[in-house]
């Protein structure tokens, strides 16, 4: 789950027309343009995605006549969309506005190139979606390398992370250490925000 003011701030989009949901339900971490679906066609149609809009699909929706526009949106918000985001800082025809009040669709905007947009759209949801696990041990970057320190309590792991800090290499996280994989072949290791920015050294105490 995605929770939908999250997702509006940490991406700074605007709200154009608002949802009554708080959350929204998404399993791949990727975005759709509806294109095909503007013109009718919705075989393997990621509705389950947020559908980025862009000057193409803008323009094309414009050169719609009315009658015509309110049948392909009515047909394209009945499908249960997390949002619609429309790119370049377009204004969007009021029908489709008035349409993704009457579906609990939220319309947003940014300023941002599509491209641009779909891009940081992408890495949040990779950021959010990605397989997650907590290990113990101390992570350091070490000369801009991760580092994370293992072994049984006691064996010295704050003790050697302090050396490190002493000589000028950075503390990521001591003791808890939450491991997210954002593709295949990377991951983020961070400090939970309870106990970010403390070591717990044996001996001492926290500090």
């Amino acid at each position: 789950m995605i929770n939908a003011q999250d997702f509006i701030k940490s991406l700074s989009l605007q709200v154009l027309s608002p949802s009554s949901r708080t959350t929204w339900e998404m399993h791949a971490a990727d975005i759709n343009r509806p294109g095909l679906q503007f013109v009718g066609f919705y075989e393997y149609f990621a509705y389950e995605r947020p559908q980025v809009v862009g000057k193409v699909e803008m323009t094309y929706l414009e050169s719609l006549p009315e009658h015509v526009l309110e049948e392909r949106l009515e047909r394209f918000f009945s499908f249960p969309m997390p949002c619609l985001i429309i790119c370049r800082g377009m204004t969007p025809p009021e029908m489709l506005l008035e349409l993704a009040r009457k579906h609990d669709v939220a319309v947003l905007g940014t300023d941002m190139i599509t491209t641009r947009f779909s891009v940081n759209a992408i890495n949040y949801l990779n950021q959010c979606l990605a397989p997650r696990s907590t290990l113990h041990g101390v992570l350091l970057d070490v000369y801009g390398v991760g580092v994370l320190i293992t072994g049984e309590s006691g064996v010295g792991k704050s003790e050697t992370a302090l050396e490190l800090i002493k000589r000028g290499h950075q503390l990521v996280a001591d003791d808890v250490v939450d491991v997210c994989r954002v593709t295949d072949n990377r991951l983020v290791g961070e400090s939970p925000a309870t106990i970010r920015h403390f070591m717990e050294i044996r001996g001492i105490g926290i500090t």
